[in-house]
């Protein structure tokens, strides 16, 4: 009966803490946003940014609906990895290729479902 009680909780207790973390450029800045299992948002955490050759750039706390946004770093050419950590060992990550940031920058931004 445990094992049973077990499976029926165990994968919505999984779905609640998986993290995504989405990130583009939108008008020279870099929007972020985080989300959870089920569509909600994360309320806090850290988002630190770092350019292709694996150095921090700059670190800053997202906003109560999970999201943050900062100027496009000069530092961009080579790439930037965003990592989101809301803690307790949750986070993610997203990577802007160079490709992918002339691009938006060339066409406004914005992921496609926005």
């Amino acid at each position: 009966m445990t094992v049973a009680v077990f499976a029926f909780v165990g994968p919505g207790w999984l779905d609640a803490h998986k993290l995504s973390v989405f990130a583009w450029v939108k008008d020279r800045k870099v929007v972020v946003e985080g989300k959870l299992g089920g569509g909600k948002r994360p309320k806090k955490g850290t988002v630190s940014v770092y350019n292709g050759k694996d150095q921090k750039l700059l670190e800053m706390q997202i906003q109560e609906d999970g999201t943050v946004s900062f100027p496009l770093p000069e530092d961009h050419h080579s790439g930037l990895k965003v990592v989101l950590d809301i803690g307790e060992g949750h986070s993610s990550y997203w990577i802007l290729t160079p490709y992918d940031i002339e691009q938006q920058l060339s066409n406004a931004g914005g992921p496609a479902a926005k």
